[in-house]
């Protein structure tokens, strides 16, 4: 009989694998997980023409790629081959959140993107599943045990998820206010900014960097989407690009207690920052 996993178990997408919970109907266990403890961090070495040594530039940490196999338990291979088909049709071509039991709280934004290996045993066929995840784990809200239960489907809307929520109304003078990342490593925030009146700029601030947002209509919400580096209006249900009126840097929410300032000129704003606590480790 295969080895099963301390991990326990994991959830993507709409399939719940759970070594503690026996299923005869089903015998699908996590047999082995396969990753690192820390992302790569990417150098690039830059040689100087007519100079000793060298400059090396670090940008950027590299995207995890994490094995998951799977054992499927049946005598018959013709069951289990049957199984197998129903088991994959939920990773193929989706991208969701890939949670390990033994951290239920936390969760890395995956997808298949590499063939699904297969090895036929006598009772056990093993199925190994070749995720590409993002570099960090994110935190869920409250407790993802409450999700994953018997039977329940693990289906989360994105906007569920949102760690921190953080809302200003009204700021039309130099305002400070704190924020709090819990994790231990930069978060990427989603910044709305709703404009009372007609705003000439509004300027937003943390000390680190900063951004301008110019000549906002009464009315309106500009979107500052910090981890995919856009900005932009929504019309309808479309997304209309606002980059023209945007001018500076993206900003981050360090690691810890940090102070976001908001200013500008003939300004009125509602503003709100949303971010999830962020793992590198």
């Amino acid at each position: 009989m295969a080895k099963l996993s301390r991990v326990r178990g994991f959830a993507f997408n709409d399939v719940v694998v759970d070594n503690l919970n026996f299923d005869l109907s089903n015998n699908i266990y996590l047999i082995d997980i396969k990753r690192n403890a820390t992302p790569v961090k990417t150098n690039f070495d830059f040689i100087v023409p007519k100079r000793h040594g060298s400059q090396t530039f670090t940008n950027r940490y590299e995207d995890n790629f994490i094995d998951v196999t799977v054992g499927i338990y049946d005598n018959n291979i013709s069951t289990r081959r049957t199984r197998q088909r129903t088991f994959l049709q939920s990773f193929i071509g989706v991208k969701s959140m890939l949670i390990f039991l033994d951290e239920p709280t936390l969760f890395y934004w995956a997808e298949v993107i590499d063939a699904i290996k297969i090895k036929e045993g006598a009772i056990f066929t093993e199925i190994t599943i070749h995720f590409k995840a993002s570099f960090c784990k994110y935190g869920l809200l409250g407790d993802a045990n409450d999700i994953i239960t018997n039977n329940a489907d693990f289906i989360t809307d994105e906007f569920d998820i949102i760690t921190n929520s953080l809302a200003w109304e009204n700021i039309s003078l130099l305002t400070t206010k704190t924020v709090t990342n819990n994790g231990n490593f930069e978060a990427t925030p989603l910044i709305e900014v709703y404009a009372n009146t007609n705003c000439t700029s509004v300027i937003i601030d943390n000390g680190i960097n900063s951004f301008t947002l110019s000549n906002l209509v009464s009315g309106e919400t500009v979107y500052i989407d910090s981890e995919k580096m856009i900005v932009y209006t929504i019309e309808g249900n479309e997304k209309v690009s606002a980059m023209t009126r945007f001018t500076g840097q993206f900003i981050n929410i360090p690691i810890g207690e940090s102070m976001i300032t908001i200013k500008g000129t003939s300004f009125d704003v509602n503003v709100s920052v949303e971010f999830r606590n962020t793992y590198i480790v």
